[in-house]
């Protein structure tokens, strides 16, 4: 499960290189500040898919919390206060994606300042 510090300078998710189309994934993650946890209740998160690792508009990614088979969990799920979250992505998901993407996860505080990390991840035909 990776650590999303949100002290840390560049900001980089673990790379993913074991997606095969047609597989369901199950990404966790643990937020934390100066590697506290730190409490998600309240917070926006959101989580997509992208062809070049600077887009970060959720309107143009190939795949998104937005999506019906893309689903963000936290309590019961996970521990939000204890900073964990899951994006949960269907089967299928992934059918007509191949090659090199960017995961980007975004935390957006109530009246704190958004968040953002970017990683590599690798669909295998």
């Amino acid at each position: 499960m990776p650590t999303l510090d949100t002290t840390e300078q560049g900001y980089q998710i673990p790379q993913i290189d074991t997606i095969v189309r047609g597989d369901s994934r199950r990404l966790r993650f643990t937020v934390t500040v100066d590697g506290a946890p730190k409490d998600l209740t309240g917070d926006t998160l959101r989580w997509g898919l992208f062809d070049r690792e600077y887009q970060s508009d959720f309107d143009t990614a190939a795949l998104s919390d937005a999506d019906a088979d893309v689903t963000i969990r936290t309590d019961p799920i996970t521990d939000p206060t204890a900073g964990e979250f899951e994006v949960k992505i269907d089967e299928g998901a992934f059918d007509v994606l191949a090659g090199e993407w960017f995961q980007r996860v975004v935390v957006d505080p109530t009246g704190g300042s958004l968040q953002t990390w970017v990683g590599r991840v690798l669909i295998q035909q």
